[in-house]
C-alpha cells in the first residue's frame, strides 16, 4: 500500500540491491543530509533555555559593605478582606481534634514547642534577628569542615552537611561540635549595626566580614552567612529559625487562640515584608558567587529559587493567612512599628505577597514541576484581591518557555505517561502527586476544579499500582533506597485525594498505613478534617502498617505488614515497566 502523499511506485515492490559506488553515494547524501540537519538545529540547541539556570547575564555579586536603599512598594491591589485557607468550622474541629485525640496533640507538639521559644523573645529582639538583605547567605559553610578540626565535624552525625550549632540568640556565629570554639574571631554583629562603616571589630585570626575568610590553603570559610542562612531556614539550634518560627506562632494560634502567639508573629512577618524586596540570592550568596564564577546564574530571593517555591512562600502565606484578622485590634504591634493596622497590612501585602508574585514571574522561584506553582496559588489565595486570572492562566495555559513552567493543560500530556507517572523516578514522581494534590483545592476557591482532568485521577493511582507485594516500592533510579520502602507513606496527600474522589481505595490504604481513627493525623493540615473511621480488617489487612515511615538505615528495616490487598501483575506501558507477581501478590 502507498503511503500518503508518495508516488504509489516507489512501493510497488523490492528494489535491487544498490551496487558499491551507489552505496558509498548514499552513505554520503545521508551523511550530507545530517550535517545539514545538525546546522539547522545548532542555533536552537544553542538557546534552548536550561530551566534551572535562568537567561541573561551573570548579576555581579553585592560589593563587600555597601547598605542597599530601603525599597519600599505601595500595593498594587485592593488589601485582603477576609481569611481564606481555612474556615472557621475547620479552625473548631482543628482544635477539638487537639484536644481530643493525644495523636493529634502530638502531632502539633513540635509547632507548639517552637512557637513558645519565639513567644519569649522581646519585640524588640524578634525585629532585630531578622537580617537585611547585605548579610549573605550560605547553605554550607566549608566542605573542609572546620578550620581547626578539619572533616572530623561531620563524623557521626548521620552524613549531615549541617553539623555547625547555631544559636539565633548569638547571631553571625558557629560553634563546632567537637571543640566547642566560635566563628568568626571579630564581632560582626558590631560592623552589621554599624552600617558597615565600622571596620574596627574585624580583628582576629578567623576575621569574616560576611564573605568569608579565606585559609592559608586557599579553602574559604562562610562563617557569617552559614549562620545567617540557618537562623532564616532549615533550623540553627534545635532547628529553630525565621520562617519555620513565624508559622509555628501562626500555628499555635490558631490552635489555642493565644493572640501573644499572633503577636509574635505579626513582629516578625512585619520585618520581613521591609527586607524582603532587597532579596537577590543571586547577588548575595556563596552559591550565587559560585555560580557567576562559573559563568551561570542561580537565583532565588532569601534563600535559593527552589527552597523559595517550596518553603518561604508557602509557609509565610500560610501563616499570614492564619494571623491577619489579629492585625488591627493589636495595639502593641501598631505601637511598636508607628503604623496603624492596615498600614502594617498594605506593607505585608506589597512588600511580601506583592513581590513574591513578582519573582515567580522573575524566575527567582522555581523547584520540581508543581512546587513553583503551588507557592503561586497560595500567594494569589491568600493575597486575596490580586490579578487571580493571570496567575490561574500562568499555571493552567502556558503553552511556552521551559518545562517547569509550562501549564498544566500541557504539562499532564507532555510530561506525564498514560499510567499516572510523570517522567521522573517514582520518589521524584510522588512530588507531582504531592504538589497537585494541594494545588487542587487552591484552584477550587479560585473558580477551577483540576480534579475533572482524569489524568490527574492517574496520578493519585499510579503510586499504589507500583506498590509490590502490598507494601514495598521498586527503588527505580534515584528513588527511595535498596530496601524498598513504600514511596512516601504520605497520609496527608491520599487523605486530601480522598476527599476529592471519595475512592474507597484510598482510604483502604490509609487505613493498611495506619493512617485512620486517633491515628488520622499524621500532618498539621489534617488537624483541620474530622477522624477517618477505620475499615473492617480482612484477611489482606490483618494489621495496620507502622505509622511512621521507615528510615534509611544500613541494615534491612522491619517489612510491614500490607498496606494493599492484593493486586494482579500490571504493565506501565507508558512509563515503560512492569510488575510480574503471583496471584497472591506474595512474590
Amino acid at each position: 500500500m502507498a503511503k500518503a502523499g508518495l508516488p504509489a511506485k516507489k512501493y510497488s515492490g523490492l528494489a535491487a540491491s544498490p551496487s558499491p559506488a551507489q552505496s558509498s553515494a548514499m552513505r554520503f547524501a545521508s551523511l550530507r543530509r545530517l550535517y545539514f540537519a545538525l546546522a539547522l538545529l545548532a542555533p536552537l540547541s544553542a538557546s534552548a533555555r536550561d530551566p534551572w539556570f535562568p537567561d541573561g547575564p551573570v548579576q555581579p555579586q553585592l560589593p563587600h559593605g555597601v547598605m542597599l536603599p530601603p525599597k519600599v512598594r505601595p500595593p498594587q491591589f485592593p488589601l485582603k478582606s477576609a481569611r481564606t485557607l481555612v474556615s472557621d468550622a475547620e479552625i473548631a474541629q482543628a482544635r477539638a481534634n487537639y484536644a481530643h485525640y493525644p495523636a493529634a496533640k502530638a502531632g502539633a507538639e513540635p509547632s507548639m514547642v517552637e512557637a513558645r521559644y519565639w513567644a519569649e523573645w522581646t519585640d524588640e529582639a524578634l525585629r532585630n534577628v531578622v537580617t537585611t538583605a547585605e548579610v549573605p547567605r550560605a547553605v554550607e559553610l566549608c566542605n573542609a569542615g572546620c578550620p581547626i578540626h578539619g572533616r572530623k565535624i561531620y563524623e557521626g552525625i548521620n552524613g549531615s552537611s549541617l553539623p555547625w550549632i547555631v544559636d539565633p540568640k548569638h547571631p553571625f556565629q558557629v560553634k563546632c561540635p567537637i571543640g566547642g570554639e566560635t566563628y568568626p574571631s571579630n564581632d560582626y554583629a558590631a560592623y552589621y549595626h554599624s552600617g558597615f562603616k565600622d571596620r574596627s571589630s574585624l580583628t582576629g585570626p578567623y576575621v569574616d566580614d560576611g564573605w568569608g575568610w579565606t585559609a592559608p590553603d586557599g579553602n574559604k570559610y562562610w562563617f557569617v552567612a552559614h549562620a545567617n542562612h540557618l537562623v532564616w531556614q532549615t533550623g540553627g539550634l534545635d532547628g529553630r529559625c525565621i520562617i519555620n518560627g513565624i508559622r509555628s506562632l501562626s500555628r499555635a494560634y490558631l490552635l489555642t487562640g493565644d493572640r501573644l502567639f499572633a503577636h509574635k508573629a505579626a513582629v516578625l512577618f512585619r520585618r520581613v515584608a521591609e527586607v524582603y524586596p532587597n532579596m537577590n540570592h543571586e547577588q548575595q550568596s556563596r552559591f550565587g558567587e559560585l555560580m557567576a564564577s562559573q559563568g551561570t546564574r542561580y537565583t532565588g530571593k532569601i534563600v535559593n529559587l527552589i527552597w523559595e517555591s517550596y518553603q518561604i512562600s508557602p509557609s509565610l502565606a500560610e501563616a499570614y493567612d492564619d494571623i491577619w484578622e489579629t492585625i488591627d485590634p493589636d495595639t502593641a504591634l501598631q505601637k511598636f512599628y508607628g503604623q496603624t493596622g492596615e498600614q502594617i497590612r498594605a506593607c505585608i501585602e506589597a512588600n511580601f505577597f506583592e513581590e513574591a508574585i513578582d519573582a515567580y514571574f522573575n524566575d527567582l522561584m522555581r523547584g520540581n514541576y508543581g512546587t513553583h506553582q503551588r507557592a503561586l496559588l497560595m500567594l494569589a489565595v491568600v493575597r486575596q484581591h490580586g490579578d487571580n486570572q493571570r496567575y490561574v492562566d500562568e499555571i493552567l495555559h502556558r503553552s511556552t518557555g521551559h518545562l517547569l513552567r509550562i501549564g498544566l493543560d500541557f504539562a499532564f500530556y507532555n510530561s506525564v505517561y498514560r499510567d499516572g507517572a510523570p517522567h521522573e523516578s517514582p520518589d521524584y514522581n510522588f512530588v507531582w502527586t504531592r504538589t497537585f494534590a494541594e494545588a487542587a483545592p487552591l484552584l477550587k476557591k479560585l473558580g477551577y476544579d483540576i480534579t475533572l482532568l482524569p489524568r490527574l485521577k492517574r496520578m493519585f493511582d499510579e503510586p499504589l499500582d507500583y506498590v509490590t507485594i502490598g507494601q514495598l516500592s521498586a527503588p527505580l533510579g534515584d528513588s527511595s533506597n535498596r530496601y524498598a520502602p513504600l514511596i512516601r507513606k504520605d497520609s496527608l496527600t491520599y487523605q486530601i485525594g480522598l476527599q476529592l474522589y471519595h475512592d474507597p481505595r484510598y482510604a483502604a490504604f490509609l487505613t493498611g498505613i495506619g493512617a485512620t481513627g486517633d491515628k488520622s493525623f499524621g500532618s498539621f493540615e489534617a488537624l483541620f478534617s474530622p477522624a477517618l473511621p477505620d475499615l473492617p480488617r480482612t484477611a489482606n489487612h490483618p494489621e495496620p502498617a507502622r505509622p511512621e515511615p521507615v528510615e534509611r538505615v544500613e541494615g534491612p528495616p522491619k517489612v510491614p505488614a500490607r498496606a494493599l490487598a492484593p493486586q494482579p501483575s500490571r504493565i506501565f506501558s507508558g512509563y515503560g515497566s512492569a510488575i510480574l507477581n503471583n496471584p497472591a501478590d506474595t512474590r
